[in-house]
């Protein structure tokens, strides 16, 4: 017999198992799911269950789903052959510890994925995978191990191959701390992506954490709802020239007041900080030069979205990321931010999108020429929607702008907007979405934008291509509301679906 996969699998009164078990069949390769849900089995005895020399390489889901309490040391000492442990002990909520020697005798394990997950660890033994120096995969290892407090200091330092950290301690919220060094290693590690997710009790990330990490290519959601968090060290990408995305890296972390200036002086290659500090509800400014090395970005939608105690942005911000292409909610539901540098996108010619980017937003002004210079955007939809501060458009907002398609609901809900510029749109030859532009904006009085066309007005209503203007294809609801237009009248009778 090679195999005793699911052997006592879901045996759930099963209680007890004799000394061992499986001493007479040192051939078996794999033991996947023998005891799972077997929720009755609160122990396992000592001196072990497996043959000496046991062949078996497989262990996953072995004890998945038990009432294990605890376990004896020994319990793997004869499987020296074993390579995975996946789920190993996955959803054993009773296990409260586990011995330092429990995996002493594996030498050749390469996955330890979601092994402990979810149970009830609330420290983890100093040197438990000292004898695993083939591992490569710790993902998830330790994840929602929620009553977890300490991790030992190197702990991974034996395993200098392993290159999989995603999700290692994700919704440990119990963890305050992470020791200094403890990737140090770690050399041949490329992802970190939700390693310390939902840690809500974390309060600190020691100096250098990632220091000797330069293979990662992905820090995404590392730190994402540690809401306890308080600060950020200096230079903590610094080592890593391969990164290539940190989105939503601290998405999330309320407690959070204050970026460090150098957090990406070395990152020349990376391209992603989606949602970054999205939700960072302490954080009231953004530190001068902070995307200045980030030359390659190329997506910040969302990057400080919903930051609500955010007052200044600072002058440059985005002037060395030429090759930025969305900045979609970059700075949606920032309502303490009242205003803006003149020429925020100066640089950004290459930016496609600005949906949303200041929708829910404390503006009071918008600065002249805004977007003057993003010559290649397409889509403006929402991107001022719910500023209910702002009482004008400025000059030249949108100038330039030839290939913008929409700007579906891009001032709806602007409640304390009181007049449009009739050239507002005079640049944007091929926009046919207007659905709900302006919906909802109560207290606008003067006409409805227009272009002077040879001494004939064209409003948005009039469009089409014998004025060198596409046709508007979607405007229901741009003006539903704006009862104080000189031309509403106009609209209502003649031009009703805009209403």
């Amino acid at each position: 017999m090679t195999t005793f996969a699911y052997v006592f699998s879901g045996c759930s009164n099963l209680a007890s198992i004799p000394s061992g078990l499986f001493s007479d069949s040192p051939d078996v390769t794999t033991f996947t799911y023998s005891f799972y849900k077997c929720s009755s089995l609160k122990s396992i005895p000592e001196g072990g269950i497996f043959a000496e020399g046991c062949a078996a390489q497989n262990f996953e889901y072995i004890f998945a789903n038990a009432g294990l309490e605890n376990l004896p040391a020994d319990l793997f000492a004869n499987c020296a052959e074993a390579d995975s442990f996946k789920n190993a002990f996955y959803q054993c909520y009773s296990l409260t510890e586990v011995p330092a020697k429990l995996f002493e005798k594996n030498v050749k394990t390469t996955s330890f994925y979601n092994t402990l997950a979810y149970t009830g660890l609330t420290e983890i033994p100093s040197g438990l995978f000292d004898n695993c120096p083939d591992v490569q995969t710790f993902m998830q290892t330790f994840y929602e191990c929620a009553s977890l407090t300490s991790i030992p200091e190197g702990l991974f330092d034996k395993c200098t191959l392993a290159t999989m950290f995603q999700s290692t301690f994700f919704g440990c919220s119990s963890l305050k701390s992470i020791p200094t060094g403890l990737f140090d290693k770690c050399t041949a590690a490329t992802t970190f992506t939700y390693a310390f997710k939902s840690c809500t009790a974390l309060e600190s990330i020691p100096d250098g954490l990632f220091d000797n990490n330069t293979a990662v290519t992905q820090y995404k959601q590392t730190f994402y709802n540690c809401t306890s968090l308080k600060a950020i060290p200096a230079k903590l990408f610094n080592n890593c020239p391969l990164l290539s995305t940190v989105e939503a890296v601290f998405s999330g972390c309320t407690s959070l007041t204050a970026i460090p200036a150098d957090l990406f002086d070395n990152c020349d290659n990376f391209m992603k900080l989606s949602s970054a500090f999205e939700g960072c509800t302490s954080l009231t400014e953004i530190p001068a030069g902070l995307f200045d090395k980030c030359a390659a970005a190329y997506y910040f939608d969302s990057t400080f979205s919903g930051c609500t105690s955010l007052t200044t942005v600072p002058e440059h911000l985005f002037d060395n990321n030429p090759a930025a292409n969305t900045f979609a909610t970059v700075f949606s539901g920032c309502t303490s931010l009242k205003s803006i540098p003149s020429g925020l996108f100066d640089k950004n010619v290459s930016a496609t999108t600005f949906s949303g980017a200041f929708s829910g937003s404390g503006l009071t002004s918008i600065p002249a020429g805004l977007f003057a210079n993003c010559t290649a955007v397409t889509m403006f939809k929402n991107v001022f929607n719910g500023v209910t501060g702002i009482t004008e458009i400025p000059e030249n907002l949108f100038a330039n702008c030839s290939k913008v398609t929409t700007f579906e609901s891009a001032f709806s809900g602007c409640t304390g907007l009181t007049s449009l510029r009739a050239d507002m749109f005079d640049d944007c030859w091929v926009a046919v979405t207007f659905k709900q532009t302006f919906n909802g904006c109560t207290a606008l009085t003067g006409e409805s934008p227009y272009t002077d066309f040879n001494g004939t007005k064209v409003h948005l209503y009039e469009r089409k291509p014998d004025y060198r203007y596409s046709k508007p294809t979607s405007y229901s609801g741009c003006f539903t509301g704006c009862t104080g237009l000189s031309d509403y009248e106009t609209i209502s009778s003649s031009y009703s679906g805009w209403l």
